[in-house]
């Protein structure tokens, strides 16, 4: 189980991007097409990456995630910095009901993971102040399931593209659905997803500090740089974070945030948005 690893990149060269083509979320596969292919067995080998941003008061940050490589399922969640105009650490809420999505994943049978019910249980358990997004997949056969809420997610590569990128759940600009002990939020607002994978995808999840700073064709530049034979998926992860905190510091790059931010009727937010980053890469192998 991670959920804070105070891990700090060294700064990178990168490169700009002005001109971005949109990508369409595709149509998560229906009910009757998952039981039909979920007879295939793959397996996942997964691995994080966690930049906090820095703050004394704060030092663990407001993201938290786990993975159960055993059970094949991984979970993120951002505390809404919202809470702390109330004196309260979202953070908290979010690393309990990281810690506990974890304990209800142990609790089920490899291979029959329901991540409803795990994030379910886990919200139920989750005592903390504050709130947060949260975001749970797991592998069944060749499928993945998830439970998303909020402005956390995933995208699916497959040869070097991505196939499918989870929808974004907002109340308004810049408020994400999120859970939490006093919110109009709960587990039945999450977005069920099954999406069919093959041997070779990759997924990578992560925290709006990765989706509001990365732009999605970067995220396949990112993947298809040359690597190694055998190279494990945490490194993926530490590229991915690294570039996302490099430009979430750039106030002179056109940003993911700043545009939805401009389509919102927002156009005061330039550049980068400096925030807490997590990344889970899972590679999908027979």
């Amino acid at each position: 189980m991670s959920t804070s690893q105070l891990l700090h990149p060294k700064p990178a060269v990168t490169k700009r991007r002005h001109l971005r083509k949109r990508y369409d979320v595709t149509k998560p596969s229906s009910q009757q097409d998952v039981l039909k292919s979920s007879t295939k067995s793959l397996h996942m080998i997964a691995g994080s990456f966690y930049i906090p941003k820095k703050n004394e008061l704060k030092p663990l940050g407001e993201d938290a995630h786990f993975v159960c490589e055993e059970k094949r399922t991984i979970g993120l969640a951002d505390g809404v910095g919202g809470w702390s105009k109330k004196g309260v650490d979202a953070g908290e809420y979010a690393r309990e009901l990281m810690r506990n999505c974890f304990l209800a994943v142990e609790d089920q049978p490899k291979g029959a993971i329901d991540p409803f019910h795990v994030l379910n249980k886990a919200y139920l358990d989750t005592e903390a102040l504050g709130s947060s997004t949260a975001c749970i997949i797991t592998l069944t056969g060749d499928v993945l399931h998830a439970e998303n809420l909020g402005d956390s997610g995933f995208v699916v590569i497959r040869a070097g593209h991505i196939i499918y990128r989870s929808p974004v759940q907002q109340s308004r600009f810049n408020c994400p659905f999120q859970l939490g002990n006093t919110t109009c939020h709960g587990p039945r607002s999450a977005m069920k997803i099954a999406v069919e994978v093959e041997d070779g995808d990759i997924v990578i999840a992560g925290t709006d500090g990765l989706f509001d700073n990365v732009h999605l064709d970067e995220i396949e530049d990112l993947v298809n740089m040359p690597r190694e034979d055998g190279e494990m998926p945490d490194l993926l992860a530490w590229t991915i974070a690294r570039f996302a905190s490099v430009k979430s510091l750039d106030k002179s790059c056109f940003t993911p945030f700043q545009r939805v931010a401009i389509e919102a009727g927002h156009p005061e937010f330039v550049g980068g948005k400096y925030d807490d980053i997590s990344v889970i890469v899972a590679y999908i192998v027979a």
